[in-house]
Order: structure tokens, then sequence, then C-alpha cells
């Protein structure tokens, strides 16, 4: 064996061993972060309630904990491509997907105690923090991405506004996809 031939054999066999590691490990270790994440989220919601300043009987409680539950439950499915699927379709119920998203809003809105709403506010934006960094880190190809778009919107600020409009586009999809298993 020459030297060159080798050498292709070492980097396909590290090239083999890191989309190994990729695909297998890492997506295991991604999900299992998002959900314990998402667990701390929901049980500062609880906790919440348990301090008396949501009621546990409250819609907003009872919705919110649901939509915690069922992200936990779907972490595993929850990758770019599904967020695509999703969108594809919310193209079509688009009437129905703003409902359900603005429902989710209205329910926050409906916590009488500010600072309550506030936590309940904070933790709605982590939740949707998470799940963006999740379908993140499940992609190859947006993990390469993303430093690419921050650079870019770095030296253009006008793309800093479409990440962000993104950002809560996203938002209100995934509200909605939730909001929709936990309500069915």
């Amino acid at each position: 064996m020459s030297d060159l031939e080798i050498s292709a054999f070492f980097a396909l066999f590290t090239l083999g061993l890191g989309f190994l590691f990729f695909y297998w490990v890492w997506q295991q270790y991604v999900i299992d972060s998002t959900r314990q994440q998402l667990f701390e989220l929901r049980d500062a919601l609880f906790d919440l309630a348990s301090d008396g300043e949501i009621s546990y009987d409250s819609e907003a409680y009872v919705i919110l904990r649901k939509m915690f539950n069922t992200y936990i439950r779907f972490a595993h499915e929850l990758n770019w491509i599904h967020v695509v699927a999703y969108m594809m379709l919310a193209r079509q119920k688009r009437g129905e997907i703003s409902r359900s998203a603005l429902r989710v809003e209205h329910l926050i809105k409906e916590i009488l105690d500010r600072r309550a709403r506030k936590k309940v506010e904070e933790m709605v934006a982590q939740l949707h923090m998470v799940s963006m960094w999740h379908i993140v880190r499940r992609s190859l190809l947006l993990m390469l991405m993303v430093p690419i778009v921050f650079i870019i919107s770095f030296f253009f600020m006008a793309s800093a506004n479409v990440v962000a409009k993104l950002y809560k586009k996203l938002g209100v999809i995934l509200d909605a996809k939730a909001y929709s298993e936990a309500t069915s």
C-alpha cells in the first residue's frame, strides 16, 4: 500500500467514525439534553403554581404543562425536516395555526399576576430557544450554517431582522403544533 492509499483509508475511517458519532452518540445526547432542559422548565412552571402565583386549575397552567409534555415526548422527532414539513402543512391550515398560536398568547396574557405572567412568558421564550437549538444541533448542515448566518447578520443588519422574524415564525409554528397535540 502506498502512502496515499493509507492516508485515504485513514481519512475515510475517521470520516466514518465522525458520522457514526454525530448520527448516533451526538443525536442521543442532544435529545436527552433537550429533554432535561424542558423538564427543568416544566418544573419551574410547577413551582410557580405550587407557590400560588398561578392556579393548578387555570387553563393557562393546564395547557402550558401539556405543551411542555408534548415537547418532551416528541423531542426525538423534532428536527429540521419535520419543521419544514409542518411549515408546508401550515400553509394549508394557516388560520388554524394562527388561532392555536394566538390562543397560547391569550392564555399567558390572562394570567392576572404581572410577575407570574412575566415568568411564564420567559419560560415560553426559553422553550422556543431550547427547541430552536435542538433543531440546529441535530443537523450537521444547520450547525455549519448558523455561524455563517450570524456573520452575515453582523455585517448586514437587515439580515438580523430576517433571523428575528424566522425565530418568531418558528416559535409560533412550534407552539401551534404543541398546542394542537396538547388539546387533542
